[in-house]
């Protein structure tokens, strides 16, 4: 009877044993991320026949292009406490490591992991089991490479021609591209291989490009040199370049004005250069000129004439006739005198039919204390010279000799008298 119980508990024990939960699990990596730098591994070991006393427990983990195959090991038969703590019960627990990718070629793997407990006393009694994680993964620590097709290094175009940059990269995962002209902000382009570049100026120009991958590393920068030139054997107006045969009227944004050159151009009038602009329109010449009136200068082209009847007609006023018809005045201003005041004293301000009329005053017309007009700006008067004219030295000797005689003259009678 003793030795049929005692065969009967070994039989219990040993399907047990055969029941008990056996595995490991990999939390992470465990779907297709991409990864580089170093990454946290995560996993769980459960062994329901583990009995800390008399069991030990070793770790494989290896990275697979096939999950399962343990190509390229990580760590191979190392004591699990290692990643799993000093003492830990293996019955069930989860376990860390930190795998650092760098040197790891790219490209997509599965993790491999194998556990293997044994009887410390007899290591030859071993029971292992693996598991790998569910998806494979990307790793990526290899710089995105960039080249650019066109244009090429020096490469010359003619001014209002635009310049297209196109760039290539090996990568599959590039998030978007970078680009920029010169020291200009950078330029977000998305995902696009070509960039335009519109109304560079005359000159040598640099042009960049570089991107980021879906990991956020930066490409290495490319650059490509072009020159803008005008156009050959022309000019072009608004080069900043004042050549050929452009001239201050016929492009004065690159010449500007020059006085003398025979165009009244930019900022040249009657009054700054009358060489070009013709003579300068002066109230109180004598002369009625272009933009002259009787109403604006009466000096030079008379008063003007009243209407007849009781009332002068205002210009801003409408009235009626005799027949009752409305009388309107034969131009209506469109301003007003006060508003055509530019508040310099030197000028004849009037309202004309179409705009402000500011016509100079004579040179010379006073415009405050001291100050006075000239070519309708006011500026001070020119000091005047006052010469004193005293006696010379001689004159003073004549006046002396002629008091000297008097008084001689004057005792000699008064003495004869006596």
């Amino acid at each position: 009877m003793l030795k049929q119980f005692l065969f009967f508990l070994l039989v219990l024990f040993f399907a047990g044993s055969a029941l008990a939960v056996h595995s490991v699990t990999v939390f992470q990596p465990n779907d297709s991320n991409n990864l580089k730098g170093t990454v946290g591994v995560s996993f769980n070991i459960t062994d329901g026949n583990f009995l800390e006393a008399i069991h030990d427990v070793n770790l494989s983990i290896a990275i697979s292009a096939t999950a399962g195959v343990f190509t390229t090991y990580l760590v191979q038969d190392v004591n699990a406490d290692t990643y799993c703590g000093a003492g830990a019960s293996y019955a069930d627990v989860n376990c860390t490591y930190t795998f650092v990718t760098t040197g790891v070629s790219d490209g997509n793997y599965f993790l491999d992991l194998n556990v293997l407990t044994f009887l410390v006393a007899g290591p030859d009694d071993q029971n292992h089991v693996t598991d790998s994680s569910d998806a494979n993964f990307l790793i990526d620590n290899t710089v995105s490479g960039l080249t650019i097709t066109s244009p090429t290094n020096t490469q010359t175009y003619t001014l209002g021609n635009d310049v297209v940059l196109v760039y290539t990269s090996p990568d599959t995962d590039i998030a978007k591209y970078w680009v920029q002209a010169d020291s200009a902000g950078v330029i977000d382009n998305g995902t696009a291989l070509s960039y335009t570049f519109s109304n560079l100026t005359i000159g040598s120009h640099v042009l960049y490009v570089n991107s980021m991958d879906n990991l956020d590393s930066n490409s290495a920068v490319a650059s490509v040199n072009v020159t803008i030139v005008g156009p050959p054997g022309g000019t072009v107006c608004g080069d900043n370049v004042c050549n050929g045969g452009e001239s201050s009227y016929s492009c004065p944004s690159d010449c500007g004005a020059v006085c003398g050159d025979g165009a009244c151009t930019g900022t040249e009038s009657v009054n700054t250069c009358p060489a070009d602009c013709g003579p300068a329109v002066v109230c109180g010449d004598g002369v009625c000129g272009e933009g002259e009136t009787k109403v604006n200068c009466s000096a030079d082209c008379g008063a003007p004439v009243q209407p007849e009847g009781d009332e002068p007609i205002d210009d801003s006023e409408t009235g009626t006739g005799d027949s009752g018809t409305p009388v309107v005045p034969d131009e209506q201003p469109v301003c007003t005198v006060s508003e055509c005041n530019d508040g310099n004293p030197c000028t004849s301000d009037s309202c004309g039919t179409s705009s402000c009329v500011n016509i100079p005053v004579a040179d010379g017309t006073d415009c405050g204390a001291g100050l006075m007009c000239k070519s309708g700006e006011c500026i001070q008067k020119p000091a005047v010279d006052v010469t004193i004219n005293t006696p010379s030295d001689n004159s003073g000797l004549l006046v002396g000799g002629v008091i000297v005689v008097v008084l001689i003259a004057a005792l000699y009678l008064f003495y004869f008298k006596k």
